[in-house]
């Protein structure tokens, strides 16, 4: 999905800003906490989201907007543009 935007972001900062919206598992050793790590909970998209959004917009002209706005700016980049 990401490869297909426009979002044009190094795919190193994607790739950090993914695993900081992770939540913490704490046996990430058992077959649990590895279903869990290989799952993205829908609050850890939004965070994902979010963060894609702030990172995209810091030291442009956009961003003094609203956290709303770079979301709403984030989500047209990825879906518009993607092919199906």
């Amino acid at each position: 999905m990401l490869r297909d935007s426009e979002l044009n972001l190094p795919k190193r900062k994607i790739a950090y800003l993914f695993g900081l919206s992770k939540q913490t598992i704490v046996e990430d050793n058992t077959a649990r906490g590895i279903f869990q790590a290989e799952r993205l909970l829908l609050v850890e998209f939004l965070e994902f989201i979010g963060r894609l959004a702030f990172f995209k917009f810091l030291g442009t002209e956009y961003e003094e907007n609203t956290l709303g706005y770079k979301i709403g700016a984030i989500l047209d980049e990825i879906f518009v543009t993607i092919k199906v």
